[in-house]
């Protein structure tokens, strides 16, 4: 199945996906979250905010053929 994800700020220089352009991954059936990021290599550690299809998710969370992923990492101000 197919899989889109967007990785943003400090996510994208760290794993060659960007916040502009979709990066598309072919995964397994019974993929979640986690195993998108492990099969990704982001680090749980460097996430602060995951979103599936517009909507905050779990690592637990199960995804689906056409799914959306972004991953946000913290930020901090000025």
């Amino acid at each position: 199945m197919t899989v889109s994800i967007r990785c943003f700020a400090g996510l994208a220089k760290e794993t060659g996906c960007d916040h502009q352009q979709e990066t598309h991954l072919d995964e397994a059936p019974d993929a979640t979250v986690e195993s998108v990021m492990a099969s990704t290599g982001i680090s749980p550690s460097g996430v602060h905010m995951i979103f599936l299809n517009g909507r905050r998710a779990a690592m637990a969370d199960r995804v689906h053929n056409g799914d959306r992923l972004a991953f946000v990492p913290p930020v901090g101000g000025m």
